[in-house]
């Protein structure tokens, strides 16, 4: 196991690890502690979130509920109700903070987004396209999501023949992309039996509303799985942040790094529009913000993978539950909250851009 590090000044640059045989694991302190934080943060909060809203309930009995006590109209409320929709908020924002993540590290550019592919529209549509067909409600067929996402993609691959060495062409491609399937979907709604079509409304505005474990469940499940996969690729992803032939002279085969790391952001941005609705908003705000913030904190060089998802997951939770209470007892969609958001940031982020070129 090692400790930190030196420089080339002498300074420490807090990095450890620990190697058993042929594998290694590494760390820098700085990210490390960040996600430490931002976890005791998530966590330390999820009690207040749930108490708030009709009910009378503070933080105690929220807890005692959460561990079986209490009477049962609170473990009703706080079991049944509210930690369902608070767990979906959590797992929507984990999968946009990671996509984002992804996607930033693979563009070299931090406007980049699955927004601008198409991806979350694919989502979308899927989910609203599966409603009409089967005749179920909007929060049974998440799992149509990813595969909108990935046929989305797909499409876009077709269409820029080169995602990879065409980047002016895949953004104006993938922009147009967006508003075509956006103007399907809309176009949907109009044609849909009122009582689907007002369903999946809500839905599509981002509203966290009547989530219960049959969706919140197998989709956290199945991003489980994808994180940690995106986890253990976090050291090549990181040399994708290098020009090619650099990242090729390291012993990095770029081309299939830049394809797993694309699937990996299209799967986790179709698997938040499956859980947890479009909560991003339609510029991408969660996925936008979630790894420019976490750079922040962690510093650069690297991928902060475990802070963007959890500066993420902060984010739409603390969207739905300013959605929850600014109006109450009526609800304001988490997705509209950080649509609301998502353009200052964006113009923040534009100006940045133009004072630091």
């Amino acid at each position: 196991m090692t400790g930190a590090g030196r420089g080339a000044a002498g300074g420490r640059t807090w990095e450890g690890g620990i190697r058993l045989g042929a594998y290694s694991l590494r760390w820098r302190l700085r990210p490390l502690a960040a996600a430490v934080v931002l976890l005791a943060v998530l966590t330390a909060a999820l009690p207040f979130v749930i108490a708030l809203g009709p009910g009378g309930l503070d933080a105690a009995a929220t807890v005692a509920a959460l561990v079986g006590q209490g009477s049962p109209t609170e473990r009703l409320l706080v079991l049944e109700l509210r930690l369902p929709r608070v767990l979906t908020a959590v797992a929507g924002g984990l999968a946009l903070g990671v996509a984002g993540c992804l996607m930033q590290t693979l563009a070299r550019n931090r406007l980049a987004t699955p927004a601008i592919l198409g991806v979350n529209e694919g989502a979308t549509l899927a989910v609203m396209f599966s409603v009409f067909v089967t005749g179920t409600d909007a929060l049974g067929p998440w799992w149509t999501a990813p595969l909108g996402a990935l046929a989305a993609m797909a499409l876009l691959l077709v269409l820029t023949g080169d995602i990879g060495s065409r980047g002016y062409r895949v953004l104006v491609i993938g922009l147009a992309l967006s508003a075509v399937l956006r103007s399907t979907a809309e176009l949907g709604l109009s044609w849909g039996e009122l009582q689907h079509a007002s369903a999946v409304y809500i839905w599509s505005m981002g509203s966290l509303n009547a989530r219960g474990d049959a969706v919140t469940g197998p989709g956290m499940v199945l991003l489980g799985v994808v994180l940690v996969t995106a986890w253990l690729l976090a050291r090549r992803l990181a040399l994708l942040q290098f020009d090619e032939d650099s990242a090729t002279s390291l012993g990095l085969d770029v081309r299939w790094c830049q394809l797993i790391a694309l699937l990996l952001a299209v799967v986790l941005a179709g698997l938040a529009v499956g859980i947890a609705g479009p909560v991003g908003g339609p510029m991408g705000f969660i996925a936008l913000a979630s790894p420019i913030i976490a750079r922040g904190l962690a510093g650069r060089p690297g991928v902060p993978l475990a802070v963007s998802g959890l500066i993420g997951a902060l984010l739409v939770l603390g969207a739905d539950t300013v959605g929850r209470v600014v109006v109450a007892p009526a609800e304001l969609p988490a997705g509209a909250i950080t649509s609301i958001v998502g353009g200052p940031f964006l113009i923040w982020v534009l100006l940045s851009n133009s004072r630091e070129g």
